[in-house]
């Protein structure tokens, strides 16, 4: 994919120095070097609970394990049970 970026002479005059200093083969090889290490540096910190917003607060509140079947059952027939007994209300 060609991919084409307008620069000022001030930073292509930057580019140019960059690929001398770095022995680049050139500035595209630059660029891509460039644009993976700011990628690795921005999202290696972040795990994929926290690049969605960190783990649901509801979820830390309860002090039992929801990964227990046992529990998860309990849990789901209390919401269905105060569910149902809301709509018999209606």
């Amino acid at each position: 994919m060609v991919f084409s970026v307008r620069l000022d002479p001030t930073t292509e005059s930057y580019l140019d120095d960059l690929v001398s200093h770095t022995k680049s083969p050139n500035r595209s090889a630059l660029i891509k070097h460039l644009i993976k290490k700011y990628w690795s540096e921005t999202n290696a910190s972040e795990t994929i609970i926290e690049q969605m917003g960190g783990v649901p607060k509801h979820l830390l509140k309860s002090a039992e394990r929801l990964s227990d079947k046992t529990v998860k059952r309990r849990k789901i027939a209390e919401y269905l049970s105060l569910r149902t007994s809301k709509n018999k209300k209606k």
